[in-house]
């Protein structure tokens, strides 16, 4: 699936924690698929990655 729209986010805080819930949806046993319209840029996940 592919966003119509995207929500651009700039912060390493809110990029970090949307990350955390991402993998925890995905790891949860009733998930079977996950889609979001976030857009993180590349900087702040080499960031979040680094971290």
């Amino acid at each position: 699936m592919v966003p119509q729209s995207t929500v651009p986010v700039d912060d390493a805080a809110a990029a970090k924690k949307i990350i955390s819930l991402m993998d925890g949806f995905e790891d949860h046993d009733d998930v079977q698929n996950t889609y979001a319209n976030f857009d993180i840029p590349d900087e702040i996940l080499s960031q979040i990655a680094g971290k």
